[in-house]
């Protein structure tokens, strides 16, 4: 009941268990993907990206596609600044290696399908972000390291997804469904109608089989009749003396 600006434009936040905490919480966290629009996906700075984190990302892909956030929590655990820059690219490049082999997968390799995948999901959001740091400046309205936390630049991120880029990502969404329908459909009219155009083939390709058998049969009965003709002459020849 708190008044949270983001939960103004019919927000809710869900604050769901973590993963591999509890095998019933786990399942809890995952019967909720599918009713969500966005997810925050919080990993560890000191543990980035663990399986079990990559196992729910591929269960994540499929329902927010459009719409994750992935925060590297923690961040001022890593004191040398090239340090946690290390880890911030480990993790995108942990992402986009998963998403391309989740859209491989699914879909097979440079289909449209592959493009449109990769093309919905975009580029990986991730932030690094100190929440003590965080907490700590909003205490003291210290917005120097307010901005120095990481937080301002998630936060600002967050706020522009829910109330601008939300309702377009739901739309592109269902316009990427009614293109891909529309495109098995174009495909499955080409299969038919290659299939169609086999049918055709086939019969003529019998008929005309089936007029050179009738063609050697004409000639073999003409070869036939011939040697019965001559055969006949033949033996008129032989009887005519008698």
């Amino acid at each position: 009941y708190y008044p949270i600006p983001y939960c103004e434009n019919n927000v809710s936040i869900i604050d769901t268990p973590g993963l591999n905490d509890d095998e019933a919480m786990t399942r809890v966290t995952l019967g909720v993907l599918p009713k969500v629009d966005a997810a925050i996906f919080v990993v560890m700075a000191n543990a980035p990206f663990s399986r079990f984190e990559g196992d729910f990302l591929n269960n994540l892909l499929s329902h927010a596609l459009g719409g994750i956030f992935f925060v590297v929590t923690a961040i001022d655990r890593i004191r040398k600044a090239e340090e946690r820059q290390k880890i911030l690219n480990l993790i995108h490049e942990r992402i986009e290696t998963a998403v391309t082999r989740r859209a491989e997968e699914q879909f097979g390799k440079d289909s449209e399908e592959y493009r449109l995948y990769l093309r919905r999901f975009g580029q990986p959001r991730v932030f690094g972000l100190s929440g003590y740091d965080a907490l700590e400046a909003r205490v003291g309205n210290d917005l120097e390291l307010l901005e120095a936390s990481g937080f301002k630049a998630f936060e600002g991120a967050l706020s522009r997804f829910l109330t601008e880029e939300r309702g377009a990502v739901a739309l592109r969404a269902l316009a990427e469904r009614v293109v891909s329908l529309g495109e098995k459909l174009l495909r499955t009219l080409e299969l038919q109608r290659g299939a169609a155009q086999l049918r055709v083939q086939d019969f003529d390709r019998a008929a005309a089989e089936m007029e050179a058998g009738l063609e050697a049969l004409r000639r073999q009965g003409e070869l036939v009749l011939g040697e019965i003709d001559a055969a006949a002459g033949r033996a008129a020849a032989r009887a005519h003396p008698y």
